[in-house]
């Protein structure tokens, strides 16, 4: 999988950040070398750049989301069965007002997929119209190796012909959502809005594979920016914490080759 000069940028800042002076790789992740702890960070680190979940979203607690107790029961039964979902390509629409925690909750799930060995990637509805709709290759491949997609922002219109969003939309549904699963995050009030904008055909298709769930409260932003002098001086990258999930990726890693290796025909 090819990466962007913007995410080779990107990675090469992440690296400058996580790395003070290993003697195993140089300070360089190499992948030639002994596989370090470093080194071990950057697979996973790749594969968060490669899914382009927002770097503010990595360090998310799941248990520290104030969400209700029973979405945290769904959500967490998701990601317990996560390649069942992901072969039957079974997903959620998450509806509500800003700033209630979809997006958040989105990556969270996303992150888990990422550490089980799953292919993700994050993309809203601009990128969509941006891009896909006008033949990015690139793009196209990222969604074709996909095992979840994670589309946000589905409320948002950005073509002004309503006409040319409804057929093209209905054509990236009902391409992706009979292959991969699909979360979906919505500003919309529900299925009805969606119908109303989109029809009763992107409904039904997203009706056969997602589940609705409705976020209602606060708008955490504000409580974000009450922080803001706070975050201001916290280190931003907690190479830490990348490292405790990245041995739990490499576990999985570890467990998805020997699994292969296995299998006899």
């Amino acid at each position: 999988m090819k990466y962007t000069e913007k995410e080779k940028l990107f990675l090469n800042r992440i690296k400058s950040k996580t790395i003070d002076n290993c003697k195993l790789c140089n300070n360089g992740f190499k992948e030639d070398r002994t596989e370090c702890d470093c080194l071990i960070t950057f697979y996973f680190i790749k594969e968060l750049a490669l899914s382009k979940i927002p770097e503010s979203y990595w360090f998310l607690e799941f248990k520290e989301l104030k969400i209700k107790s029973s979405i945290k029961m769904l959500i967490s039964e998701y990601i317990k069965n996560i390649n069942n979902a992901l072969d039957k390509n079974l997903g959620f629409t998450f509806f509500g007002t800003n700033g209630t925690g979809k997006t958040s909750v989105m990556s969270v799930i996303g992150i888990q997929t990422i550490i089980k060995q799953k292919r993700v990637l994050y993309i809203r509805m601009k990128e969509i119209f941006d891009n896909i709709f006008k033949e990015d290759e690139t793009l196209k491949e990222r969604i074709k190796s996909a095992d979840l997609i994670l589309l946000d922002e589905f409320d948002k219109l950005y073509h002004k012909s309503q006409d040319w969003n409804i057929y093209n939309i209905d054509d990236f549904i009902r391409e992706n959502f009979d292959r991969k699963s699909i979360i979906i995050c919505t500003n919309f009030a529900g299925g009805e809005e969606i119908k109303e904008i989109y029809g009763d055909s992107i409904l039904s298709k997203i009706l056969e594979f997602n589940k609705f769930v409705p976020f209602s409260g606060n708008d955490f932003r504000k409580e974000m920016n009450d922080k803001w002098l706070e975050r201001l001086k916290a280190e931003k990258i907690d190479y830490m914490k990348l490292l405790e999930q990245a041995k739990i990726y490499k576990k999985y890693r570890l467990e998805k080759d020997k699994e292969e290796y296995d299998i006899v025909i």
